[in-house]
Order: C-alpha cells, then sequence, then structure tokens
C-alpha cells in the first residue's frame, strides 16, 4: 500500500518525469506504517549558507536515508570514483553520484547533531542515541540499467527490488530502506 499524504510530503515537486516515476515507485512500495517517512525535493542549506538538494528523504527501521534518483539506461562500468555508461547513443564517464550524496548524507547528520546540543544544552544526551543512522543511498530506478561495477565498488547502490537479476544490484525497498539497523553500519 502506498504511503498516505501524511507520511509523503513532496517539498518541492520534481520537474524531471522520469524522476517523478522513480519517486512514485518508491511511494508505491513503501509500507504506510510507522516509522516511515518520506519527503521529496529537499533542500538542506548548512551553517555556511550552501544549498544541498535532496531527492527524496526517508525514514525507517535502519534510520534516516538520504537517496539520489538516477533515471541512467544501459550499462555502468567504472568504479568508486567514476563511471562510464555505456547507451544506446554512445558512452559518457561521470563522478559516481554517490560520493556526492554521502557527503550531502553526512552533512545532514552534522547539522541534526549541532541543533541537538543546541537545543539541549544542560541534559547533553548522548546525539548517537537520540539521532538515527543517516546513509546516503543511490537508487537507479531505470528498468534498462545494468550495473557491472565491481561487488566493493556498489556502495549503497540499489535497483528495481524486480529486477535484481537484470541489473544486478539489490533492491531499494527490500535491500535498504525496509531493513532493520544493522551492527556493521556506523555513522
Amino acid at each position: 500500500m502506498a504511503l498516505g499524504r501524511d507520511r509523503w510530503v513532496e517539498v518541492t515537486p520534481s520537474r524531471f518525469p522520469h524522476e517523478r516515476d522513480g519517486l512514485q515507485y518508491v511511494r508505491a512500495a513503501l509500507p504506510d506504517q510507522d516509522p516511515y517517512r518520506a519527503w521529496t525535493g529537499v533542500e538542506i542549506i548548512t551553517d555556511r549558507g550552501r544549498s544541498l538538494d535532496v531527492d527524496l528523504l526517508v525514514t525507517g527501521p535502519a534510520g534516516i536515508f538520504v537517496v539520489e534518483l538516477k533515471a541512467y539506461s544501459g550499462t555502468i562500468a567504472g568504479d568508486r570514483y567514476s563511471w562510464a555508461i555505456h547507451h544506446e547513443r554512445g558512452m559518457r564517464t561521470e563522478s559516481n553520484p554517490w560520493r556526492l550524496n554521502n557527503a550531502k548524507a553526512k552533512e545532514l547528520k552534522s547539522i541534526l547533531m549541532d541543533t541537538l546540543r543546541r537545543q539541549t544544552p544542560r541534559s547533553r544526551p548522548d546525539p548517537n542515541a537520540v539521532i538515527p543512522w543517516v546513509q546516503a543511498a543511490v537508487f537507479l530506478h531505470n528498468p534498462e540499467v545494468r550495473c557491472e561495477l565491481r561487488a566493493d565498488d556498489r556502495t549503497f547502490l540499489f535497483g528495481l527490488d524486480e529486477q535484481v537479476e537484470h541489473t544486478g544490484l539489490p533492491g531499494l525497498i527490500g535491500g535498504l530502506l525496509t531493513q532493520p539497523p544493522s551492527n556493521s553500519w556506523s555513522g
């Protein structure tokens, strides 16, 4: 069942049809129950005044996920730093989008910790006990994508749940967003 209006907040509507398709996929697949909530088109303003655009922010049992949506088609090769995307019109290279998205997730975690410290100066709760895990992820939501990156270069990279065999990627919903907290993650 799709997340209801009280659990799915469209802060800024996406102007890209392919991104709206990916967002709709996530909304339809997430359970409509606690602790799930999602916000789309979020702008995070850092303490230095820098604006960070977040496609999708999701809370789930394992924490908060900063999700970058990509509608790439074709085959993705390369490594954890640079991708070569081979498609019907040729090939292009770009930086792995997870790296920039991971910086956004770290900035969000820092903002949450700083806010907690400022709001509770006397009691000083342990921020790690109060603030959930914050993790970056990239969601390749085009069914025509195939990932040929080595396993250790696929850090928090996900595809469509029903296309795992074709894409070579774990599904976003079953592989990340609905999973319980893991002791192997640190944040």
